[in-house]
């Protein structure tokens, strides 16, 4: 089917008096799943639905808003659903913005540092079939001081449009941080009693013997 473009001022009749009546035809004698009706605004593809939800024969179908929301929306909806379902040209690069979703818990937080992430998302380009969903960092072991950056996370399926020393996430220092970092197995210094070091202790008594 030869796609087909209606224009014209508000209230003049686009949606009752002529889209509706040609989607009734094409709803009749096509398959519902290929047709596709578009708009520059969502209350214009709303309106639609709406009236084509009216409709005898799409009431008979038991068809609801939910079956039309992809299939009659707005230019923009179309698609960019159409590019994150990655129904595109296999063999064309596009551009997309791809999330950053950040795994674990970092050690540097645990220690009082901040969290600080630059990028929620990285303009990548690739293959349709090579982009992933998302860009996962695991920030277990980032330390206070240390961060990622875009060189960090390259990859030869796709590529990032932005500089190599970029910052994607790291953790900056804060007052209370702790300097000497714990590490994740929870080793601690031994300590005397009510939290004393007992090296320091046996330094004192020295000391004490010495004067006396």
């Amino acid at each position: 089917m030869v796609p087909r473009f209606v224009a014209g001022p508000p209230g003049t009749g686009k949606t009752h008096g002529f889209l509706v009546d040609k989607y009734r035809e094409g709803f009749l004698n096509y398959d519902p799943d290929k047709i596709v009706l578009l708009s520059h605004t969502k209350t214009a593809s709303n309106q639609i639905i709406e009236a084509i939800l009216d409709m005898p024969e799409v009431k008979e179908k038991g068809l609801d808003a939910d079956y039309f929301k992809d299939r009659i929306c707005t230019i923009h909806h179309f698609c960019r659903n159409k590019i994150m379902r990655k129904e595109v040209f296999d063999d064309k690069e596009i551009t997309v913005n791809i999330p950053v979703k950040l795994d674990g818990q970092s050690i540097g937080v645990k220690n009082g540092g901040n969290l600080l992430q630059r990028r929620k998302s990285i303009i990548t380009r690739a293959l349709p079939g090579n982009l992933p969903d998302a860009i996962n960092i695991d920030i277990t072991d980032l330390k206070i001081g240390m961060f990622v950056y875009i060189k960090d996370l390259r990859s030869e399926l796709y590529d990032f449009l932005a500089a190599d020393n970029s910052v994607v996430v790291g953790v900056k220092t804060a007052r209370n941080a702790v300097e000497d970092e714990v590490e994740a197995d929870g080793a601690v210094a031994e300590e005397g009693e009510d939290g004393e070091n007992p090296e320091a202790g046996s330094d004192e008594k020295t000391k004490e013997n010495k004067d006396s």
